[in-house]
Formats: C-alpha cells, structure tokens, sequence
C-alpha cells in the first residue's frame, strides 16, 4: 500500500560532497566554517563515514543567495552594491 504523504515528504534527494561542489563553487573548508555560523544549511550523517545535504534546503540557500538585493560587477566579484 502507498503512502501519499509518506512519498511528498521523500520527494527530497540527498546530495554528496562532490554533487554539493558541483553546485556552490565553494570549498569543503569555506561550507563547513558557514555550517557551523548557521550560514548554510547542515549536513547530516547518511552512515557512520558518509554524509550528505538536503538538496532542497541547499536550492533554498541558493535562491536566497540570488535574492538577497546586491549586484556585482562581472569583474570584480568583491564590488557589490544593493539593488534599489
């Protein structure tokens, strides 16, 4: 027997530290540092050597990130100014 809202609360993948990397070009050290402030969202332990990220609460993080008001300049990714 299927269990309708059993199969919408697993609709979530997880994603590796290699799928993670794929998609924020940051390195394992920089995520961990944010893990850690409450900057990014935790990892979890899939088994006792192995962890992994909630994909949609990282798609969530990025979405943030694209919202959050500031433009930079192509060139200078240190040169971000608010959005008005």
């Amino acid at each position: 027997m299927q269990h309708p809202e059993l199969d919408k609360q697993m609709a979530w993948r997880i994603l590796s530290a290699d799928q993670l990397g794929n998609l924020i070009p940051l390195s394992r050290s920089t995520i961990w540092r944010m893990e850690r402030r409450g900057d990014f969202p935790r990892r979890f332990a899939i088994t006792s050597g192995r962890v992994g990220w909630n994909e949609q609460e990282v798609q969530s993080w990025i979405k943030s990130r694209l919202t959050q008001g500031k433009a930079c300049d192509p060139d200078k990714t240190d040169n971000c100014t608010e959005i008005k």
